[in-house]
């Protein structure tokens, strides 16, 4: 700490008290001063200034220095896109974001295998400075630069050092990303073998949504023109819920294939352009269902709850047998797209 004052007329001597404890003497001459001190807690203290005639102020001059807790930096390292196991000719998206409130000393990324030995591997970052307070970094990483074979493991971790010197310094390391490394055949293997599973759980949410259907057909025999909207409710509220429920569902699978082609990209294994049929055929329909058929459906139901009636329910069966008609679409080209994992 510094603190630097200047006087109405020249002083000879300035005392500093940190409460009614001294704590040092000022330095300088004539009407500049300056006192350095290290505050071990929030402190006020107080000037006493005496001049030439030996004359002191009457009132000290004071000041507060308030001590703020330095947090360390935060530090996040993220490698979107990439999964558990990549290739040899993979090309990592590496993601970097460090703050701290006071400012960055030092940021690293570094990447740690067998071929490394004890020595890991420091990512380059172009842009970073001292004293910044946030540093947001991007930069892709050719696994070929690791030197790393088939079998062995990349572990990587990002660093972050702030400027304090008094308890410090701050050091904050990210969470490890641990990759392995594995053959293009395994990998694919892998990719078909998730399909498979995503299929067989969307055929499960098929076999519900036909269920809904059968409910609401139930339900819709039950009910009359004269049915009051509480015992409506009653009947298409549990259907309603199971409808948006789907909706989420569906959602979610639509993530997992698009999590897919992705690493199948990051990996350099598209070249037969199963991505874009994965995207087309699947993620994108599977994304509409989610976010708007379903949900329309869904909406469809609740409003049964006010509305009533034959034309109602012709218009909600009618809604059902659509999402069922894209989703067993959907189910096709799911069962396609196994087999362009095959033929890779």
């Amino acid at each position: 700490m510094d603190i630097e004052f200047q006087t109405s007329k020249p002083i000879v001597r300035a005392d500093v008290l940190a409460g009614e404890t001294p704590a040092g003497s000022a330095e300088g001459a004539g009407d500049r001063w300056r006192f350095s001190g290290v505050p071990a807690e929030t402190t006020t203290y107080f000037l006493v200034l005496t001049d030439a005639e030996g004359l002191s102020n009457r009132r000290p001059e004071r000041f507060t220095v308030r001590l703020v807790k330095d947090e360390p930096p935060t530090v996040r390292l993220a490698l979107p896109g990439v999964g558990d196991m990549v290739t040899p000719d993979a090309v990592l998206p590496v993601e970097l974001n460090a703050t701290d409130e006071l400012g960055l000393a030092e940021v690293a990324v570094q990447v740690a295998s067998a071929a490394a030995a004890n020595r890991p591997v420091a990512l380059p970052l172009s842009g970073f400075e001292p004293r910044m307070k946030e540093f947001l970094a991007a930069l892709n990483l050719p696994v070929t630069e690791l030197a790393a074979t088939a079998g062995e493991t990349l572990t990587m971790s990002a660093r972050g050092t702030d400027f304090n010197d008094v308890s410090g310094p701050g050091v904050t390391q990210s969470s490890p990303i641990t990759l392995r490394v594995v053959t293009p055949e395994e990998l694919a293997a892998d990719f078909a073998r998730r399909e498979q599973e995503y299929r067989a759980e969307f055929q499960r949410l098929v076999d519900q949504q036909e269920d809904v259907r059968r409910q609401l057909l139930t339900a819709a025999d039950k009910m009359d023109e004269s049915t009051p909207p509480a015992d409506r409710s009653a009947l298409l509220a549990p259907l309603e819920r199971r409808q948006r429920s789907l909706a989420n569902a569906v959602g979610l699978l639509s993530q997992q294939f698009h999590r897919i082609v992705d690493e199948m990209r990051i990996n350099r294994m598209d070249a037969l352009g199963v991505g874009d049929r994965i995207l087309q055929g699947i993620v994108d329909p599977l994304a509409s269902l989610s976010t708007a058929d379903m949900p329309d459906a869904a909406e469809l139901l609740k409003r049964g709850s006010r509305e009533g009636g034959g034309e109602w329910e012709a218009r909600a069966d009618a809604g059902q047998a659509r999402l069922l008609e894209q989703m067993r679409g959907i189910l096709s080209r799911m069962r396609e797209t196994e087999g362009y994992h095959e033929a890779v």
